[in-house]
């Protein structure tokens, strides 16, 4: 009989849980830990507002390639192996502390951005290998609630941090060698799982099912995080509202209390509507909280920006790996995950990118304006979910 103990105890006992929670926090900080250092970076380096983006551009641009590739071998190897690499190369990161020179800083974040690949594709495929049913839905609920903690959290310590030193927040990247080390011994993989798979066959499937609007779906939300919220957001608070780095944190801290709140009940909420129902609605949160973003001449609507973008990244975090879950293979998941993954990075990647020339163009009217119409497009896109059959694989 299903009862919350028996959940709380198959998931709270069991050490593959806790190895994939390691992993998010990591992978999560290698961006919200600077997403609020950002314009005193930019002031370190002598480089411009919209060329300070490109740390974030170059840490992301190898997942395009490296994370369907990590991921393959993942089925082919086993995860642990794969994992314990990335997390090596992810702790190289901490060597932009020592750096002077913003190139050199950026082939750092290069390299670390390979490390980084894969790590958010691979813990929710451990999860999914370990956990099935109810079980795992309520495993990849915590997940986000864990993930939103650390998007709390995060952005407020670069920024105090960043108040000390620029550079101070890249120090935070040792932490995936304390990962490393406890994930030697907490990660017990089911070898049925990384069984040989045919990832052709995977790649076929994907774009014969409903798998192809989520990953549409996940290249507008990387768009918009990365592009609008990420880069711009500690440009809004510093130019309109004259904010610390500290402040601009805990503001970044709202959205994300919003998101683990959200992820935390997003259980409750698909019992009322279905999980591809929910899942459009989070974009139109994203629009919503753009437009608050646009208008925002006060705190209160400030605000309510971030509670509708935390709102949105609640479910989406969420739902987004449940949803790949439902519509895969599990001998294919690990691949499956990691071209989600690639579908994140391209998003990540080109959204600074189309951004700073939206900032350029027309400075932070730009910027939330174009978010907002990337948000549309995820509406769009997404809502085939919710009138289209699923294919079965």
């Amino acid at each position: 009989m299903y009862s919350k103990e028996n959940v709380y105890t198959s998931i709270f006992g069991n050490p593959n849980f806790w190895a994939a929670i390691l992993i998010t926090v990591t992978a999560v900080l290698g961006i919200s830990s600077l997403s609020s250092a950002l314009p005193k970076i930019a002031e370190y380096f002598k480089v411009d507002d919209a060329s300070v983006g490109l740390i974030l551009f170059f840490f992301t641009l190898p997942g395009i390639v490296f994370s369907p590739i990590l991921g393959f071998f993942s089925d082919k190897v086993g995860r642990k192996i794969i994992l314990l690499i990335a997390l090596f190369i992810f702790g190289l990161g901490a060597l932009g502390f020592f750096v002077n020179d913003f190139k050199t800083l950026l082939f750092i974040r290069f390299i670390q951005g390979i490390g980084a690949s894969t790590l958010l594709s691979l813990n929710v495929a451990i999860l999914g290998d370990t956990f099935e049913g109810r079980n795992l839905k309520f495993a990849l609920g915590i997940n986000g609630v864990i993930t939103s903690i650390a998007l709390t959290v995060f952005p407020i310590l670069g920024g105090i941090l960043s108040d000390k030193d620029a550079r101070s927040p890249f120090l935070l990247s040792t932490f995936s060698f304390l990962s490393l080390i406890l994930i030697i011994f907490l990660l017990n993989e089911n070898k049925q799982n990384t069984k040989n798979s045919d990832s052709q066959t995977s790649l076929k499937n994907a774009f014969k099912t409903n798998l192809i609007f989520v990953f549409l779906g996940t290249i507008c939300t990387f768009i918009v995080l990365y592009g609008a919220y990420l880069n711009y957001f500690s440009f809004l608070t510093k130019y309109r509202f004259e904010m610390s780095g500290t402040l601009t944190g805990v503001f970044i801290g709202i959205s994300s209390f919003i998101s683990a709140i959200v992820s935390y009940k997003i259980e409750r909420i698909t019992e009322f509507f279905s999980d591809e129902i929910i899942y459009v609605i989070g974009f139109v949160f994203y629009a919503i909280s753009m437009i608050l973003f646009e208008i925002s001449k006060n705190y209160a609507f400030l605000t309510l920006g971030a509670i509708s973008f935390g709102a949105a990244q609640g479910i989406n975090i969420t739902l987004t790996p449940q949803l790949i879950n439902k519509f895969t293979d599990e001998r294919l998941r690990g691949f499956t995950m990691t071209v989600n993954g690639s579908m994140v990075n391209l998003g990540q990647t080109i959204g600074p990118l189309i951004f700073s020339y939206a900032y350029r163009f027309a400075k932070l009217n730009g910027v939330f304006i174009l978010g907002f119409l990337v948000s549309l497009l995820g509406v769009l896109l997404t809502t085939k979910l919710t009138t289209s059959k699923t294919l079965s694989s």
